[in-house]
């Protein structure tokens, strides 16, 4: 049986049932702009409730904290530069085809303000009992995955295609490279001695070469640097790492190219009340499914499901 935590909602405080469910504890997820809504100025509201909610009940909890389409206003204002783009996915994150806004990752404005803001969780965090690990970011979409939007999937009115925006914005995945290495070194100096955990997966980054051209890398993508960032990773990290992949289901898993390293999972989607998504097909019955997910999660670190799921009162027992 894996250690079970459950996965909060972005910028919501953790609910008061979860803490007293059987398991090791929750993921808390805020958003960069809800947590520096004015440069320098820091509101650790959520955070630190369910921090203090965790000791009290003896339970732990990771910490991310997303950057990409919730990077705040005023970073741009500073003039880190961006990238406009319409949003791909149709179930997860704003509306289907709306245009969004997406930091340029090796921008130097950007990463000056996200290390700065890193120092300041690691300021607030490192080192506390009820603290088991920090998810780092820096190269986002909506969530703490390390993934650019780049699919188009929308052929609406107005469409931006978000291969073309990232060409133009001089994407190289050499930059990308740069980019992610300030970021990795911002986190064991805020952290010196946590758990640091890349939220990664099998998905690439946008398919274009070393001049801006379209790579003939597969439908994933450039999953090569998405893999080199798991090593860049690992040799800046050694033992500290861990890994971590969102999208195992009852039939799949993910599994991390790097012996060695700890891995942990995410359900690809609540179980509650519909189990399609992790099933993979209708009719699904969801007691299956959460067995399914258990055996495919065996030997992980750890394993992060849905708040609905921790709480569906179907699952009692299977959590112990």
């Amino acid at each position: 049986m894996p250690v079970i935590f459950a996965l909060g909602h972005d910028d919501e405080p953790i609910p008061a049932d979860i803490w007293d469910a059987p398991i090791a504890g929750a993921t808390i997820s805020a958003s960069w702009a809800a947590t520096e809504p004015r440069a320098r100025q820091y509101d650790w509201t959520v955070i630190d409730a369910d921090v203090i909610h965790a000791a009290e009940a003896r339970k732990k909890v990771m910490i991310g904290v997303i950057p990409g389409i919730n990077t705040p206003a005023w970073v741009y204002n500073l003039g880190a530069r961006s990238v406009s783009l319409s949003w791909w996915i149709a179930a997860w994150g704003p509306l289907m085809g709306s245009v969004v806004r997406v930091p340029v990752p090796w921008d130097a404005v950007y990463l000056r303000e996200w290390s700065a803001f890193v120092a300041a969780l690691g300021a607030r965090y490192a080192g506390h009992p009820a603290v088991a690990g920090i998810k780092m970011a820096g190269i986002n979409a909506q969530t703490i995955e390390q993934v650019l939007p780049w699919h188009k999937a929308y052929f609406g009115p107005g469409a931006i295609d978000p291969l073309i925006a990232w060409r133009d914005a001089g994407y190289r995945p050499a930059l990308l490279t740069g980019a992610w290495s300030q970021c990795l070194a911002a986190y064991p100096r805020a952290f010196p001695h946590m758990r640091l955990i890349l939220q990664t997966g099998g998905w690439g980054m946008p398919p274009l070469d070393s001049t801006g051209a379209s790579s003939a890398v597969g439908s994933r993508g450039d999953v090569a640097l998405t893999e080199s960032f798991m090593h860049q990773s690992y040799a800046a990290l050694g033992a500290r790492l861990a890994l971590a992949n969102d999208g195992i289901n009852a039939h799949w898993h993910w599994l991390a190219p790097i012996p060695g390293v700890p891995v942990g999972a995410q359900t690809s989607g609540p179980m509650t009340p519909n189990c399609e998504r992790v099933w993979g097909a209708i009719p699904c019955d969801p007691v299956t499914t959460l067995r399914g997910v258990l055996t495919q999660a065996a030997g992980n670190a750890y394993l992060e499901l849905y708040i609905p799921d921790i709480l569906n009162p179907h699952f009692a027992g299977m959590f112990e």
